[in-house]
């Protein structure tokens, strides 16, 4: 799991989430993923808003591109 830590490297430089596979997310797309998920939690608004302001503040500049949905998901 990424830790705040790695959440702080991450701002600085991106990287797919595995060092040889190709198609896989990058570090960025999948936080910005699993923040965006958590916003929406409004059964607990300490975290969703956590999570809102680590977008607005943190990933904002990322620019990146969001993740494809999960292929079973998908019409």
């Amino acid at each position: 799991p990424l830790s705040w830590v790695s959440a702080a490297v991450v701002h600085q430089v991106d990287r797919p989430m595995h060092r040889t596979r190709r198609s896989v997310p990058t570090v960025r797309q999948l936080l910005w993923h699993r923040w965006e998920t958590a916003r929406t939690l409004m059964e607990f608004p300490g975290l969703a808003a956590t999570m809102d302001l680590l977008l607005r503040r943190v990933a904002r500049p990322w620019r990146t591109a969001p993740l494809p949905r999960y292929p079973a998901f998908r019409r």
